[in-house]
């Protein structure tokens, strides 16, 4: 719908090529390769297996070191401060947007 511009109005027009020769438009790229899916599980699977390691490695470490149980998983107290970690970063980030200011309380 095109309308005349008024005071108040602003009109845009943007122009833009449309093509059919199948490059652009893909989210795997042109010709249709799954190269791009190919890389991102790629890493995922490095990712997951160094995370393996250091649970591994880890919990190696601490069992030689005397620890049993739950007591070998590594840096244990971070791993439970993390989900607490996560709710104050978001807070932390969502603040300004619902008005209103998470601070810590003055000692």
């Amino acid at each position: 719908i095109v309308t005349e511009p008024s005071p108040a109005r602003y009109v845009f027009t943007v122009y833009m090529p449309i093509s059919n020769s199948g490059g652009g438009g893909s989210i795997t790229g042109s010709g249709g390769d799954a190269s791009g899916y190919v890389g991102f599980i790629l890493i995922i699977l490095i990712f997951v297996a160094f995370v393996v390691a250091y649970f591994l490695v880890g919990g190696a470490i601490m069992y030689t070191k005397g620890a049993r149980g739950i007591e070998m998983i590594p840096n244990i107290g971070f791993w439970k401060d993390l989900p607490f970690l996560i709710k104050d970063g978001v807070l932390f980030v969502l603040s300004p947007c619902c008005g209103q200011r998470f601070s810590y309380t003055k000692m």
